[in-house]
């Protein structure tokens, strides 16, 4: 009987929802054993989710100092810990394949430093090739051997990119293989029964657009939508309200707070700092029109997107890369190409429209496992 290896030193985010659908995916194969490696926190954040019983699946935790090491600031040296403790549990669990929740953290080393007998799959978030002309050329060069190193290196089976056909059609064709797929980013299990409309609750009227920003991110750009509010006439804002909720990053705290305070009274913005529940932020997405999709790292998808289909809704987003491309073909909203204050106010003066696509049939959790299962 094979035997998988599914690491992941990191559960912010998205990860533990994605641990979920791949525990959930790997009970139902029942002819493999799979063991999932994760931080100890992982016992904790958990009970977000209904976990299946399965023999075959089984967990080990990492310790304190090993977690610690595999997520350092320094990426070489993160790399290097992510590859030696890679390495140590392969062979203590006698694996014959692995796979990471983010591939990249491991390269270069990674595929160096395993067994001879072990393969090696993962997922990959984005490609440099998207923001060409933005990095710089070190930058670039060394991301280029990276994907060298996935199109050529023996050690490896599949390389998953999210959303992201163009980068996979294109990268096959210069490997003459198959060795790239695209994994489809899974819409999470949503219980509509449970979903309400919270507009009543924090004041905000029917009438109102809502625009939602989460999270409270500099790499989102809040500052920048709040400078596109602060810049607008007041006539043309009093049919909408703004909601920004989730962690707040620390290094503008200070100054988001600031901003908000001299914004009062001009328009309605709801702020809900904090970690929150999945149940409060569908609530949240449900109750909105229009969501921001502001980032930085626009050679990404984002699971903002799911949601946007999933309650046929509106974003405003970068219109560069892989974020914008996905944003034009399922025709989700409205995309700016530089994000700055008057770009934001263009596009706050656009009547939203309600996004109609098949993404929601072609993202699910179901074809999400599929393809990741697929490999073994």
């Amino acid at each position: 009987m094979s035997k998988i290896l599914f690491f992941e030193p990191e559960l912010a985010g998205h990860r533990v929802e994605y641990i979920h659908h791949q525990v959930t995916g790997a009970a139902m194969h029942t002819d493999k054993q799979f063991v999932f490696v994760v931080p100890e926190q992982f016992t904790i954040l958990k009970s977000q989710f209904e976990w299946p019983s399965a023999d075959n699946v089984s967990f080990r935790f990492l310790t304190e100092r090993e977690r610690q090491q595999c997520n350092q600031p320094n990426r070489i040296r993160c790399a290097w810990r992510i590859s030696r403790t890679v390495r140590r549990y392969v062979k203590e669990e006698h694996v014959d394949q692995v796979f990471l929740n983010s591939l990249i953290d491991g390269m270069p080393f990674i595929p160096f430093m395993l067994p001879s007998n072990t393969r090696l799959s993962g997922i990959v978030y984005g490609c440099y090739r998207w923001k060409k002309g933005d990095m710089s050329k070190i930058k670039y060069l060394y991301n280029a051997y990276l994907f060298r190193l996935f199109k050529h290196h023996r050690k490896f089976n599949r390389i998953l990119q999210v959303n992201d056909n163009v980068t996979v059609d294109r990268l096959n064709g210069e490997c003459g293989c198959n060795r790239f797929e695209c994994l489809p980013d899974p819409i999470t299990d949503i219980n509509r029964d449970k979903v309400r409309d919270i507009r009543e609750e924090y004041g905000i009227g029917a009438d109102k657009t809502v625009y939602l920003l989460f999270p409270i991110a500099k790499r989102k750009h809040v500052m920048d939508i709040l400078s596109a509010i602060e810049k607008m006439d007041a006539s043309n804002l009093k049919d909408k309200a703004f909601i920004f909720t989730g962690k707040l990053d620390k290094d503008i705290q200070d100054e988001f707070h600031s901003k908000i305070q001299s914004l009062s009274g001009k328009c309605q913005i709801v702020t809900v700092e904090g970690i929150i529940p999945y149940e409060t932020l569908f609530n949240f997405c449900y109750s909105s029109d229009v969501y921001f999709t502001l980032y930085d790292n626009y050679h990404m998808s984002s699971g903002v997107l799911g949601y946007c289909a999933y309650f046929n809704k509106s974003v405003i987003s970068i219109g560069k890369g892989l974020l914008g491309h996905l944003v034009r073909t399922y025709d989700m909203g409205v995309c700016i190409d530089n994000i700055d204050t008057d770009s934001i106010m263009e596009a706050l003066r656009v009547k939203p429209s309600k996004c109609q696509s098949d993404y929601v049939e072609t993202h699910t959790i179901e074809c999400f496992n599929k393809v990741i299962m697929g490999i073994f």
